[in-house]
């Protein structure tokens, strides 16, 4: 008896530690309807196809990106594969000219779009859910916006130092008390999207 006894908890000890392990692999991701804690999700989506997807809820889903994947921890290495599996089927796809391929109601260059080697990347969005559907607002083109801008600061930046640095603009500030015209204002960060208001 006592042998069949720890048999059982051998066996169940261990069925318990690949359990484990298997839900702390699953937990990168967010299950089905599982919600988020935060108003933003690291997501895979992709432009949603009646055909692909399913009848849509509401005919406003046509107009969204469809979210695949969303993502609690950023593991990188399983986030790229996965990224990488997707990819390929959709080139894969596009390469065997399946018919929903040619036909998009929206998007009339939908096979162009499938054929990008990024079309499925890593985004930052808001995700709404309809009943049957979970849809994403791209928040990462900000970033990206962020980033240009800020690159172009820099060199703006890094331009006017070197103009401070000349021997001319260093007796200009010595005899005046202040830099000379071409390199007297340093761009800031504040107020660097001004340009982007309405």
């Amino acid at each position: 008896m006592s042998q069949t006894d720890s048999e059982y908890s051998d066996s169940s000890d261990s069925s318990d530690s690949t359990d484990s392990s298997d839900s702390a692999e699953n937990s990168i991701y967010f299950e089905g309807e599982e919600i988020s804690r935060t108003k933003y999700n690291m997501v895979l989506c992709e432009l949603f196809h009646k055909s692909f997807h399913g009848e849509p809820y509401d005919d406003i889903i046509q107009f969204h990106y469809f979210v695949s994947w969303r993502f609690k921890i950023m593991n990188l290495a399983k986030i790229n594969n996965i990224i990488h599996f997707l990819n390929e089927e959709y080139l894969q796809l596009v390469n065997s000219n399946h018919p929903f391929v040619n036909n998009h109601s929206i998007y009339k260059n939908y096979k162009n779009i499938l054929s990008s080697p990024n079309y499925i990347k890593l985004e930052i969005a808001q995700c709404i859910y309809y009943e049957t559907h979970c849809v994403a607002i791209l928040k990462t083109f900000w970033i990206r916006l962020i980033q240009r801008k800020w690159k172009s600061i820099f060199k703006n930046i890094k331009e006017i130092l070197l103009k401070r640095c000349q021997l001319s603009a260093l007796k200009h500030k010595q005899n005046t008390g202040r830099w000379p015209n071409d390199c007297f204002n340093v761009p800031s960060l504040k107020g660097m999207l001004y340009q982007l208001k309405n």
